[in-house]
């Protein structure tokens, strides 16, 4: 593998987790939303111990998959996903523009 090319995807790979929006609702929902040993600094350990406990073993899952599909030769299946996407979009578009005619009474 091309080094440069690693080295861009890591940079994308930790952009994305700081504007992954997901992270911050769980992650909020967790430290703030529920106490269960007084809101202390014990238990934000714990927290802390809990969510990695989850989030390390996820992230290597999601590490080895992407390794694994990297390896497959995927291009007429990735134009095939990009045109059924394109399908599925233009029916959500359809039935929103069309939704939005009945509502209107036109």
């Amino acid at each position: 593998a091309d080094l440069d090319q690693v080295g861009d995807t890591l940079l994308h790979g930790i952009v994305l987790q700081l504007i992954n929006p997901k992270a911050y609702t769980v992650n909020t929902l967790l430290f703030g939303g529920y106490g269960f040993m007084g809101g202390g600094l014990d238990e934000i350990l714990v927290k802390f111990v809990i969510i990695n406990a989850v989030w390390i073993p996820v992230h290597l899952i999601w590490l080895g998959a992407g390794v694994k599909v990297r390896a497959l030769d995927l291009g007429q299946i990735n134009y095939a996903m990009a045109a059924a996407l394109m399908v599925v979009v233009g029916i959500a578009a359809r039935l929103l523009l069309g939704g939005a005619a009945l509502e209107s009474g036109t």
